[in-house]
Parts: C-alpha cells; structure tokens; sequence
C-alpha cells in the first residue's frame, strides 16, 4: 500500500502476516522529488520478488522503482494509460466456476 502522508515522502507499507492488523509495516520510503522532477501521482503495482516495485508513475509511465539505489528505470517508453494495466496473478481456481461449486 502506498502512503504519502501531507508534505512528505511516500510510504510502502506492506502486511507482513495476512489479517493480522498489526503486522502492517513500512517497507521503504521513496522521496517526493527526484533529480529535481516532482513524482506526483503514483500507483503501485506489484512488489516483485527481488524487492523493486513495478509503479504506474503519473498515470501514463511504467517504472521499476529499486530501494536499494533509490532509483527508478522505465519499462514502457510510451504513454500508458491507467485503464492499460492489469495485473495477473497465477491461480488454479477457475475464474469461470461458480461459487456454490467451491466448499
């Protein structure tokens, strides 16, 4: 979850345990202004297993963002609109079974 407290750096939290409410914790923090461009509006994607996090920067870039150098590389050059992404997760449930079906 992104969080950009009034004024300051935008936060990633993450649950540790799911459910679990105090599990919540900050995972890192990414400056509001980077080589002097404000960020503005961020959507974050996905966590991905090396720790960068895929972001929809500005509703119309797709960024990598890397914690560990505090720095972001882009992965789509060209504009991208939010309506544009969609995240895909594996599943063996169906998407086309019927609820009743699942016990």
């Amino acid at each position: 979850m992104f969080h950009s407290p009034h004024g300051s750096d935008y936060q990633v939290w993450l649950m540790n345990e799911y459910g679990v409410k105090a599990s919540w914790s900050i995972f890192t923090t990414i400056p509001q202004k980077m080589d002097s461009e404000y960020l503005g509006l961020m959507s974050l994607l996905s966590i991905l297993k090396n720790g960068e996090m895929l972001i929809l920067l500005h509703q119309r870039k797709l960024v990598i963002y890397n914690p560990a150098d505090r720095n972001f590389r882009a992965v789509f050059a060209g504009d991208v609109h939010s309506s544009q992404v969609a995240l895909y997760m594996e599943s063996l449930a169906s998407p086309t079974m019927k609820s009743s079906m699942v016990r």
